[in-house]
């Protein structure tokens, strides 16, 4: 099989984000953690339409949950995480801005309609809208109060200047006070407005200084509008004002948290009730958080979400006082991706956390809600499905504990996926009721045998079952594949190329080699694998015997020119893997045979072809670019 990659060259002073070609999944077994818990526990996974990713949970005051949805969508969870209900509100309410809950567990959303106001809409506890108000749409952040609310503004963005208001209306939406406070820089956006225990209010924005670096202004307020102190929070690079937040300490104390926008770690800031900063610290081993809610001990919680392999697991971790790691939880369902979004804090150790579950990555991610509900070590239970996928050796269908485990293979359960690792060995969690299990090929030199796909569990939690899932080999062959990528090319610097391979097929690949053509502007330096030969531009290395479903990497230097290449253009690299034999299954194959190839123009286009070498006319059904049917020999 073949790869080519292009790629336009950068100098050191570009700054450029990167972009990834599919690159053959990691044989990791991601799972849902196994507890030791106390307490009751579930998890839930809301199949809402269109799929989107979550907006926001807020606690409700029978202790269960409200999960909002950007579609206007809303879902009731009870304590025990079943669905009471499901609304949706009309169009006419708008895109959901901010939700906020008031003292007495009011639920209270903040949306947008149009570029001339947005809407302050409050809810009963059976999602009915019992008020709207419409405010100017320069205010989108808020806080509820038992009589009211208090609206940030958020306009510096587009229209920067260096006034901050700050409007206080009551439930029927006429005015309180007004007031308006010049900033010593121009402002950026309104970050965060809380009520503090005093009966005042703490307001963060964020403000720019010489050299465009933003940082977080905090002004306390009292009851009435009146400037209590302003001061400046350390000086950090600070990201979007939705992924950080202020929270109030029982001791007065405010604390920051919140996302570094260039590498986006976790900071946070403690001040004193009078504006000094106490503590300060930035955590790179928690990365891209979310959401963050203040524990009983005095601690704090943080949901978010981690890259492992290229793929995005939710966390909830527990900090202590002085932001020290305590403890850290992942849940991991998806080999596509988990995301943590939001947490709800209902009192005690209570905590349900929101985060949106990924069912696919092609050609656009497919996203649903996902909620969890620890216990007060981060701990969920469930039931479990594991197993083995075997190599069915005999074609008896009956998996043989000596025929050896597939590694690589997509195992499924709903929307909960997992890989098999390298013995072939898988697991994820379940819940009640009957439970699908998908066993899906690599490619389709497999087959699998029916009647290993129903479990059935009785409770929520606490089961276990086992499948042994045999496979059958539908034609005897290797198949192997190959992908080519790289970061970045400078001119004048070493350069570096990642190189990942498999044999997917039904037999080992004996004497594996993989040919590497560079062009004329790229030399070959060095690589880690093995060089067989090597003649002018093109480099053969040596990649052994890849048994049934195994994969490797390696990393190739290369040097970019200095003189021939110019910021911008496209260098594009060639890789092709053997053995490349195509054993054709013989089930219904017309005859047809697509090869696809590209070439270079001109440094700056890339020319896709696609033809058909076989025999006969492609399926009418199969996508090839944009639907096209090619008779044989046709290419476009």
């Amino acid at each position: 099989m073949k790869s080519r990659y292009c790629f336009p060259v950068v100098h050191l002073s570009d700054l450029i984000r990167l972009c990834f070609c599919k690159v053959l999944p990691v044989l990791l077994l991601l799972s849902l953690p196994k507890a030791e818990l106390a307490a009751q526990t579930w998890q839930q996974v809301i199949n809402h339409v269109p799929p989107a990713d979550p907006f926001e949970i807020l606690p409700t005051v029978d202790g269960g949950v409200l999960v909002l949805i950007p579609s206007r969508l809303m879902v009731k969870l009870d304590v025990d995480g079943d669905t009471l209900w499901t609304k949706s509100l009309p169009d006419s309410i708008g895109t959901f801005l901010d939700a906020k809950t008031d003292p007495s567990g009011a639920l209270h959303l903040m949306t947008w309609f149009n570029w001339d106001f947005n809407r302050i809409v409050s809810l009963d506890n059976s999602g009915n809208v019992i008020a709207t108000l419409v405010v100017a749409s320069k205010y989108d952040d808020f806080c509820a109060t038992s009589d009211g609310f208090l609206l940030l503004e958020n306009e510096g963005v587009a229209n920067p200047d260096t006034t901050i208001e700050l409007l206080r209306i009551n439930l029927a939406g006429d005015t309180v006070w007004y007031k308006q406070y010049i900033n010593p820089a121009p402002l950026w956006y309104g970050y965060d407005v809380i009520r503090t225990a005093d009966g005042g209010f703490v307001a963060s924005v964020f403000e720019t200084k010489p050299g465009s670096v933003k940082r977080q202004r905090v002004l306390k307020i009292n009851a009435d509008g009146a400037i209590l102190w302003t001061t400046n929070a350390p000086t950090i690079e600070y990201s979007s004002p939705e992924l950080g937040q202020v929270l109030e300490d029982p001791d007065g104390s405010l604390v920051l948290m919140g996302r570094l926008s260039l590498s986006s770690a976790f900071y946070s800031i403690r001040l004193s009730a009078t504006g000094q900063v106490l503590l300060e610290k930035t955590n790179y081993t928690v990365f891209g958080p979310r959401d963050f809610a203040p524990s009983p001990d005095g601690g704090y919680c943080i949901t978010g979400q981690s890259p492992l392999n290229g793929v995005n697991r939710m966390y909830f971790h527990k900090l202590d006082h002085d932001f020290n790691i305590v403890w850290k939880r992942y849940f991991a369902p998806s080999i596509y991706g988990t995301n943590g979004r939001s947490i709800a804090w209902s009192g005690g150790n209570n905590y349900t956390v929101l985060g949106s579950i990924n069912t696919s990555v092609e050609p656009t991610p497919v996203s649903f809600s996902y909620v969890i509900h620890p216990d007060s070590l981060g701990n969920v239970q469930q039931n479990l499905i594991s197993g083995h996928v075997r190599h069915d050796m005999n074609d008896d269908c009956i998996a043989g504990t000596g025929e050896e485990g597939l590694s690589n293979w997509l195992v499924t359960s709903g929307v909960y996926s997992t890989l098999t690792n390298s013995a072939g060995k898988f697991e994820f969690g379940a819940g009640i009721g009957n439970t699908t299990v998908t066993v899906y090929p690599p490619m389709n030199y497999w087959q699998t045998c029916p009647g290993f796909d129903t479990v059935t569990f009785a409770g929520p939690a606490g089961d276990t079952s086992f499948l042994e899932i045999p496979v059958d080999a539908i034609v005897d062959c290797p198949f192997t594949e190959i992908n080519i990528g790289t970061n970045w090319l400078r001119p004048c610097f070493n350069s570096y190329y990642s190189v990942q391979y498999c044999n997917l097929g039904t037999l080992d690949a004996d004497s594996a080699s993989a040919l590497v053509v560079f062009p004329p502007e790229i030399d070959f330096i060095s690589a880690e694998a093995p060089v067989l030969q090597e003649s002018g531009d093109s480099v053969w290395f040596d990649l052994g015997a890849l048994e049934i479903g195994e994969c490797g990497s390696f990393q190739i230097t290369v040097f970019v020119s200095c003189d021939s290449v110019v910021a911008g253009q496209t260098l594009c690299t060639e890789a092709h893997i053997f053995p490349d034999s195509i054993c054709y299954p013989i089930f219904n194959w017309s005859g047809a045979e697509v090869k696809v190839s590209a070439q270079c123009i001109n440094g700056q286009e890339v020319y896709m072809t696609i033809r058909n070498i076989g025999t006969a006319p492609t399926d009418p059904a199969i996508l090839l670019s944009g639907r096209c049917v090619c008779p044989p020999h046709e290419h476009g």
